[in-house]
C-alpha cells in the first residue's frame, strides 16, 4: 500500500514535467502568434520546443519574470494567451508547494 511519502516522491517529477510542458505551450504560442515579441524577449526556447535561433538564457530570463508574477504585455487582449498564462501560473505555484512538501518528506524520511 502506498503511503504519503511514496505519493509525494513519485508525483514530484510528474508535477515538474507538467509545469514545464505548460510553459512550453506558452512559449510556442508566443513564437507562432506573437513572433516579434518572441524575438524581443530574446528568442526563448522551452523544454520540447527549440526552434532555430532560440536561447536557453532567454528561457531562464522568461522563467524569472514569470516567477516574480510579471504578466508579459503581449498576453493582454489575447484570450487564448491569457488561458495559457493562467495554466502556467497555476502549475508554477503548485510545483513550488510540491517542492516544499517534497523537501520536508525527504527530510523526515532521512531523519
Amino acid at each position: 500500500m502506498f503511503n504519503f511519502f511514496t505519493i509525494v516522491v513519485f508525483s514530484f517529477p510528474v508535477t515538474i514535467l507538467i509545469s514545464h510542458l505548460k510553459l512550453s505551450d506558452l512559449i510556442k504560442y508566443q513564437f507562432e502568434r506573437h513572433h516579434e515579441k518572441w524575438l524581443r524577449d530574446g528568442s526563448p526556447m522551452a523544454l520540447f520546443f527549440k526552434p532555430r535561433g532560440s536561447s536557453s538564457y532567454a528561457f531562464h530570463a522568461v522563467c524569472n519574470r514569470l516567477a516574480r508574477g510579471e504578466r508579459p504585455d503581449w498576453i493582454f487582449g489575447d484570450p487564448y494567451a491569457e488561458i495559457l498564462f493562467g495554466k502556467v501560473n497555476f502549475w508554477d505555484e503548485f510545483s513550488k508547494y510540491h517542492t516544499i512538501l517534497f523537501a520536508i518528506s525527504i527530510f523526515l524520511f532521512l531523519w
